[in-house]
């Protein structure tokens, strides 16, 4: 997690920093919610920018985390740091130039990022222009039996490890009036099932039902405006938006526009998530 969000504690000897685990400072757990880019705090920071979005415990989960960092040319938020929690970052705007375990890649604008537990892993704004990212931290009961060690050398290869998957890597499916883009799908060191896609809706789409799951969900919105109704609450949700789906919830998504419009969605399970 980004040193926004957590404390690293001193270096080892040979190793990367170890982000410590530190309970949310708030204990009442998080429901299903709207969050407007246009209401969320800025904080500005030595490097950018920080817009807070949720830091308490969650359905399944002992604490969500989630932030939108913007990061200015030529910057890092932190050196690179491990922790056994698991991570996802989504480029909203810009390029990174993205770490994991020494290794070097670059993520542009729509990109996914996975760093599975305890990979030493961080960003740098390489470009000429700032760089805006969202920073989702899971933290479930299992990432406190993760091994001292990366994923990277002990990871089954049955789950996923960390990867960076580029917009247009992502694998699409056409479909009569909209698309998906489907980025990472699987079982993880912590997660039962994560499941990363975007949605394109068509202007006029009839509604898109998500509902009768009992995993968690967090759908974010990348360009376009739609109309959301969760359970009997209907807003406008615009480019930038968080909408968080609660275990049991159910939410409807219709464009009403004359454009297209895209949204993530993260489907999180674990094993809390009832049967």
């Amino acid at each position: 997690m980004e040193t926004t969000s957590q404390s690293p504690s001193a270096p080892s000897v040979d190793g990367p920093l170890r982000a410590a685990f530190k309970r949310p400072p708030s204990s009442t757990p998080l429901g299903s919610a709207f969050v407007d880019w246009a209401t969320l705090p800025v904080r500005s920071t030595a490097t950018g920018v920080v817009r807070s979005v949720f830091d308490a415990p969650a359905p399944t989960l002992e604490r969500l985390a989630m932030h939108i960092t913007t990061l200015n040319p030529g910057s890092s938020t932190h050196a690179p740091h491990c922790h056994p929690w698991e991570e996802i970052l989504i480029m909203k705007e810009g390029s990174l130039e993205v770490s994991i375990n020494g290794d070097l890649c670059s993520a542009g604008p729509g990109a996914v990022i996975f760093f599975a537990a305890n990979d030493a892993h961080n960003v740098v704004n390489r470009s000429a222009e700032p760089a805006t990212y969202y920073v989702i931290n899971f933290v479930a009961d299992a990432a406190h039996a993760m091994p001292d060690a990366p994923a990277a050398s002990w990871l089954p290869k049955d789950q996923l490890g960390s990867q960076v998957v580029g917009w247009e890597e992502g694998e699409c499916k056409e479909m009569t009036h909209d698309s998906r883009r489907s980025f990472i799908g699987g079982t993880t060191a912590t997660f039962t099932q994560l499941k990363i896609h975007a949605t394109s809706v068509a202007a006029g789409r009839y509604p898109v039902r998500h509902g009768g799951h009992l995993n968690l969900l967090l759908v974010i919105v990348k360009e376009g405006v739609v109309e959301s109704t969760l359970d009997t609450v209907t807003h406008p949700v615009g480019p930038g938006c968080v909408i968080l789906l609660a275990p049991g919830a159910t939410q409807t998504i219709r464009n009403r526009s004359d454009a297209p419009a895209t949204y993530y969605v993260i489907s999180v399970s674990t094993a809390e998530t009832p049967r």
